[in-house]
């Protein structure tokens, strides 16, 4: 079991890990499921043999592997990915390489329960307890949330806008588009508006902000953002007026990496896709102005009811699909019985259509 020197030594490896994390345009809140891990497998011993036990350097590697893993849509640029790595084999002074660490570390954190003095770290319940007590303790480390969703951050890292705030936007965005949209319709305005706020927030967040009766958070009360932020759906432009947040403070101030780089590495559709379930719980626990529309797959306000004209739309593109699932039987179920089956189905549907 882990001494008091050792709990010291974790916490004090996991804040340097974290501060380094900081300086970089990538999402860096973590929970502490993610921050064990990690410690656990650079400290093991396969590593700790040719590799100097560096939480910068680990970081630094962990870094760019998720630069070069989540750079579908070029965000970050080969010149940033090979400065970083640059940076990392030159503090490793010709000993070994990013490129040669990388496939050990995977190795090792892919299959830690391989690992008995790892494993035995990684399940000790009473030290990861201390330590989460002593992180959240820390003047260098916020931690945000409850249970199993906490996060920890370093305190100059940017933090992400919450996830109720997020379904509270896309309501807002449902609101000013008055149209039905898909998940992924929603995603670029969306972007678009966490971007605009988040500059907002850093460069002209007043102190003098002014809370909100209609709104009330878990921690406490919303504030009004008097920011008028606009964006476009399908080349019509809408307008969101004084938007609401719990603890807007949170994103002001100065924090360490590039802003515009963050917001384009942070707010991936991978990443909006992955909280979607979350997002959606959302909706029903704040009450916010969203609804499930006439078709799979399509949201809208609830102040938006579909026209007669979308409802016939939306009627032929059902007959088109229910087309396509006959014709797919069809092909799938091709021998004479089967068509006898299917026919006396659809006549089925059909006498009954014509009773009613």
């Amino acid at each position: 079991m882990a001494g008091e020197q050792d709990v010291f030594g974790i916490v004090n490896w996991i804040e340097q890990f974290l501060e380094e994390f900081s300086h970089h345009p990538v999402p860096a809140e973590f929970k502490i499921s993610f921050l064990k891990r990690s410690y656990c497998t650079w400290n093991d011993h396969s590593l700790t043999s040719i590799f100097p036990f560096s939480p910068q350097i680990a970081a630094q590697v962990q870094i760019l592997e998720f630069m070069k893993s989540n750079d579908n849509n070029g965000i970050l640029s080969n010149s940033d990915m090979k400065r970083l790595e640059d940076e990392i084999n030159n503090q490793l002074e010709g000993t070994l390489t990013y490129e040669a660490i990388l496939p050990i570390f995977n190795g090792i954190n892919n299959n830690l329960e391989r690992n008995e003095e790892s494993m035995r770290l990684y399940l000790d319940t009473k030290v990861w307890k201390r330590v989460r007590g002593d992180l959240e303790c820390s003047n260098k480390i916020i931690h945000f949330g409850h249970y199993r969703g906490r996060t920890y951050r370093y305190k100059l890292t940017r933090p992400r806008i919450a996830t109720g705030d997020i379904a509270d936007l896309i309501g807002q965005i449902l609101d000013g588009t008055k149209v039905e949209m898909t998940w992924d319709d929603i995603y670029t305005p969306l972007k678009e508006l966490l971007g605009k706020i988040h500059i907002f927030a850093e460069t002209e967040m007043p102190s003098d902000l002014v809370f909100s009766n209609q709104y009330r958070g878990i921690r406490g009360q919303y504030y009004a953002i008097p920011i008028a932020i606009e964006s476009t759906f399908q080349d019509k432009g809408f307008k969101i007026v004084d938007f609401y947040l719990e603890d807007p403070l949170d994103y002001s101030g100065q924090f360490n990496s590039k802003l515009n780089l963050w917001i384009d590495n942070t707010y991936t559709k991978q990443w909006f896709n992955e909280q979607a379930t979350q997002i959606k719980r959302y909706f029903q626990h704040r009450k916010v102005n969203a609804q499930r529309g006439t078709l799979r797959g399509l949201w809208r306000s609830t102040k938006t009811k579909s026209t007669k004209s979308q409802q016939k739309s939306n009627l032929y593109k059902s007959l088109a699909r229910l087309s396509d699932d006959i014709e797919k039987l069809s092909r799938r179920f091709d021998q004479p019985e089967d068509r006898v089956a299917l026919r006396q189905a659809l006549q089925l549907q059909l006498d009954q259509l014509e009773e009613e």
